[in-house]
């Protein structure tokens, strides 16, 4: 038995459909609070004009996200980097002569060493 699955996006506003390739999600914040909505293209224009009025004089935020945990794999210093570049190297593996070495190279390194 075949299933199929249809997902019809609507207007959060006037609960239009929206076609495929058409319409728009929007993220924005106010105060702490961040919503999403999704608005059909004549809304998403809509509600950028409204917002323009207040974001062309507005300062622009750099948001920083939280920085992920990442790897658990300790970090390199330059004297082992040299020693997992020259390893490399004899492993035949492509590493370049200078600048960042993978962490896939790194972590064969660590396994082999």
């Amino acid at each position: 038995m075949a299933k199929e699955t249809i997902v019809v996006l609507r207007s959060d506003v006037s609960g239009e459909v929206i076609p495929e390739g058409e319409g728009e999600t929007i993220a924005f914040s106010v105060g702490k609070n961040s919503y999403t909505i999704d608005l059909t293209s004549a809304e998403a224009a809509e509600f950028k004009k409204t917002l323009g009025k207040y974001t062309s004089v507005a300062t622009q935020e750099v948001s920083r996200l939280p920085r992920s945990a990442g790897s658990s794999a300790p970090k390199s210093n330059k004297e082992e980097l040299s020693k997992i570049r020259a390893w490399a190297q004899e492993q035949g593996l492509n590493v370049a002569p200078r600048g960042r070495i993978s962490q896939d190279i790194q972590d064969k390194y660590r396994a082999a060493n």
